[in-house]
């Protein structure tokens, strides 16, 4: 069993307001405790899964708690907040109980840190309650951490706390694999307005794909999803031609060294955490243009870019699969070498020390 850490250790981070601990939260906790921080996770844990990933990875410095029914989310929650010292709180600011959890940080006097997610992209989604505890903590924020470029803009008209980019890191995986790989396209993401996976599926209906598989990974239970989702979602599976697997939402890492192409049409890629996870095992990406992703994806050098229309992005896969060996194992490399070069965990690791360095200091 993981030790508790006492609670003068002001070290400690507090992780707030998680629904589940997913498996690509591991390296970064255990980065940050190689530089002697520890953290506390708090999580509603929806998909069940986040006691069996946590253990699995013997942490020293860390401890999960997941949490009950409504009653005692508050008393747990209010507990930690009254009697324990934390360096900081990170909150993921979206759940019905977020803006009692602003409201209880401030009020026994921790520093708040925001964790931008993707929620400021998807405001209009939610509902009025949700969305007034979303720009209560921007507002009361003491530092605000994002990871995808297009959120600094809307951020800055929200709050006027310092902002910190922290783009997501990939640690370094086992020599790549170059011979043949049974899985034609892979996506591995969730559905979320701002992703068109509908538009793979359709495509393999098309002859010229007719031939080549596509495995879609990241569909989820209906009953904590937003109204306007699970009709999406009963729509990509009506879609399906027989080429087509559609998983729940598990783990990709077992696929990514089976793929060939990630697919990810969306009006947000860059620091997609699944997209860096796959460049890395050597999937070559296909991606739609949007804000910073000549970053991470240089089209017909590392993969290919194009533009956000369903029929170009067609054309891509088209274009991908007519690959020869020589042509997708030059970008295959290129596309690890991207990543190991510019989104490493040591990187991530000097950006969040200098950031909670900043914290502290504050």
């Amino acid at each position: 069993m993981n030790p508790i850490m006492s609670p003068s250790d002001r070290r400690q981070v507090l992780i707030l307001n998680l629904d589940t601990f997913p498996a690509k939260n591991v390296s970064q906790i255990r980065l940050m405790e190689a530089e002697g921080y520890g953290f506390t996770v708090v999580t509603n844990d929806i998909r069940r899964a986040s006691r069996r990933v946590f253990d699995a990875q013997d942490f020293l410095r860390s401890q999960l708690v997941v949490l009950g029914g409504l009653r005692s989310k508050i008393a747990t929650v209010f507990s930690m907040l009254l009697r324990q010292r934390f360096h900081h709180v990170e909150l993921y600011a979206a759940g019905r109980l977020a803006l009692l959890y602003v409201l209880l940080i401030k009020l026994f006097g921790h520093r708040l840190v925001v964790i931008e997610r993707g929620d400021i992209g998807s405001l209009g989604y939610y509902d009025g309650l949700t969305r007034l505890s979303i720009r209560l903590a921007y507002r009361l924020a003491d530092r605000v951490i994002y990871k995808e470029t297009y959120m600094e803009e809307p951020l800055r008209s929200l709050t006027r706390a310092p902002l910190a980019f922290a783009p997501n890191c990939v640690e370094r995986r086992p020599a790549e694999s170059h011979g043949r790989r049974a899985i034609d396209f892979l996506w591995a993401n969730r559905v979320i307005p701002q992703r068109c996976p509908e538009w793979i599926a359709e495509a393999m209906a098309d002859a010229r794909l007719a031939d080549r598989s596509l495995v879609m990974l990241g569909v989820e239970p209906d009953s904590p999803l937003a109204t306007h989702l699970p009709e999406r979602q009963r729509r990509l599976r009506a879609l399906a031609a027989p080429n087509v697997t559609i998983e729940d939402f598990i783990d990709p890492e077992p696929y990514y060294g089976e793929a060939r192409f990630f697919c990810l049409p969306a009006t947000i890629v860059f620091g997609n955490n699944a997209l860096l996870e796959a460049m890395a095992s050597g999937v070559v990406p296909i991606v739609t243009e949007a804000p910073g992703v000549g970053r991470i994806v240089e089209d017909g050098v590392n993969g290919f870019c194009t533009p956000f229309e369903e029929e170009a992005y067609r054309e891509a896969m088209v274009r991908a699969a007519a690959l020869s060996d020589e042509e997708w194992q030059a970008m295959s490399r290129r596309s690890v070498e991207t990543v190991r070069e510019n989104y490493s965990a040591e990187a991530w690791a000097r950006k969040m020390m200098d950031v909670y360095a900043g914290i502290r200091a504050a």
